[in-house]
């Protein structure tokens, strides 16, 4: 029986899995169930775990993906009460202004954190 992380792949045109499609919202549900597990009481109770590294989402000729994305992440504030989701394309840098305000959005802005009109 196949790993149940390899239900939620990047294929290459052959259909062959080669890696882990993190776009899908599929994968994050079984991911945190995984993190639910291994932090709560009544699974592993555990005191917390490290991530390492995360690279970039898999990518390149011929590779299927669900959504067309190089990187996702959630950055977590907790001293502000805060998590920010973010989706990233080829090559690119992203910055928000976190209000103090928990009640305001999280604004994503340009490198001089000026809002661009759009």
């Amino acid at each position: 029986m196949p790993c149940r992380m390899w239900l939620h792949t990047i294929t290459n045109a052959a259909g062959v899995p080669v890696a882990v499609d993190s776009s899908n919202p599929s994968f994050e549900r079984r991911l945190r169930e995984s993190i639910r597990l291994m932090l709560s009481a009544d699974g592993y109770d555990i005191d917390g775990f490290k991530i390492d590294f995360t690279a970039r989402i898999a990518s390149g000729p011929d590779l299927h993906l669900l959504r067309d994305v190089w990187g996702l992440a959630t950055i977590c504030l907790p001293r502000w009460n805060r998590a920010i989701q973010a989706q990233f394309g080829l090559c690119e840098i992203k910055t928000f202004r976190v209000p103090r305000d928990n009640t305001l959005p999280v604004v994503e802005t340009n490198l001089l954190e000026w809002i661009e009109a759009k």
